[in-house]
């Protein structure tokens, strides 16, 4: 039997983030049989790191403290060094900073193949960034995307060829997110609608709270909790005292596990102005909650209208409020779209089926190499 293929696998850092999240679940899980991954990172921190030790993941650090300081090439020389070294065969970024940096070193330094990844759309980067990933894209082999709707709008904006671009769904841990015994907050609500999310503007928050707002006049049993950081969690706070909701309200802050606060959300929203294909929805939707998501991105393949979940528009409060007012009311409707939503994402959202995308993706590059 052959040995197994030294790949390399690069992101910014190793936080709790949707693209740090699926390089973990790469590297840990895909075939050790088939691939030996690395894990390069410019900065060796954050709390995916642990875990990727405990599984005997190799770690290997790139600092540099920006790109334009000349230590960014002596991290590059650095990383073609490591290429040589452990004759890496593969190399695939995960993110934008992973794509930045590692691309045009791993193309100089003639890694047989390379890959980069869009999980997020470019308009959120800025021109610079913009202009160095459209150069990026002519040095790599193919661009991994995480939705149709993102693949079809990278050819439109960016003139990316379908044919550059594979789509391989994100995953979810079926074994972790399932339904069970809730956070013990917001004891007096018997319904509570939630979200999960880094609190900057284009996730739409605000929009959550003043829909929230909208409901709570109409119930006084409804409850909201929002999990998550980010600089807009003071705002969002102060707005929530400011309409006299803070006892109806718990915000979490950031967590390392969602999972309990999932469980003791009804209804999952996500209110994002921009997105691909969000993993908290996915998580929310394999947990057992009612999803609701906004139209845009990716957002529609996952949830159907009147199917796994109900869409609005972006931005709209108002539309949200109504919405939300229809689920509070009708029992049966938010348990028949919380088990459809399910049902959905375990069939067709499962880490086997993510990996074996990935893993086959692989070696059809790498089977391409070996035959020129």
């Amino acid at each position: 039997m052959s040995e197994p293929v030294p790949i390399l696998l690069l992101s910014y850092d190793l936080r709790f983030g949707g693209s740090e999240r699926q390089l973990a679940e790469v590297a840990q899980h895909l075939d050790r049989d088939r691939f030996a991954p690395h894990v390069g990172c410019i900065r060796l921190q954050g709390g995916r790191r642990g875990e990727l030790e405990r599984a005997g993941v190799p770690l290997v650090e790139f600092s540099f403290p920006s790109f334009a300081s000349r230590h960014c090439l002596a991290a590059g020389w650095r990383l073609s060094t490591y290429i040589k070294r452990h004759r890496i065969k593969l190399l695939h970024s995960f993110d934008v900073p992973g794509t930045m940096f590692g691309i045009p070193f791993g193309f100089v330094s003639k890694v047989p193949v390379v890959l980069s990844s869009q999980r997020a759309f470019r308009e959120l980067a800025s021109g610079y960034e913009r202009r160095l990933l459209r150069f990026t894209d002519r040095l790599v082999d193919g661009v991994v995307v995480n939705s149709a709707n993102l693949r079809a709008h990278l050819e439109t904006s960016d003139g990316l060829s379908q044919a550059k671009t594979t789509l391989v769904y994100n995953s979810v841990d079926l074994e972790r997110f399932t339904p069970g015994p809730g956070a013990e907050v917001l004891p007096e609500c018997s319904v509570v609608i939630g979200s999960t999310a880094m609190l900057r503007p284009e996730k739409g928050v605000a929009d959550l709270v003043e829909a929230f707002a909208s409901v709570a006049a109409l119930d006084s049993k409804v409850g909201l909790l929002l999990v998550g950081s980010g600089p807009l969690y003071e705002p969002i706070k102060a707005r929530i005292n400011e309409l006299g909701l803070s006892k109806r309200c718990h915000m979490a802050g950031g967590v390392t596990d969602v999972r309990p606060w999932l469980r003791r959300m009804d209804i999952f929203v996500l209110p994002s102005l921009s997105e691909a294909l969000s993993n908290s929805l996915l998580e929310a939707m394999a947990t057992g909650c009612t999803a609701m998501a906004t139209e845009v991105g990716g957002n529609p393949e996952l949830v159907r209208e009147g199917e796994t979940g109900l869409l609005f528009e972006p931005g709209n409060a108002k539309q949200l409020g109504v919405k939300l007012h229809s689920l509070i009311e009708n029992d049966e409707l938010r348990k028949r779209l919380a088990a459809s939503g399910q049902t959905f994402v375990r069939q067709k959202f499962s880490r086997a089926s993510s990996l074996g995308a990935m893993a086959d993706l692989y070696s059809q590059h790498l089977a391409r190499v070996r035959a020129v």
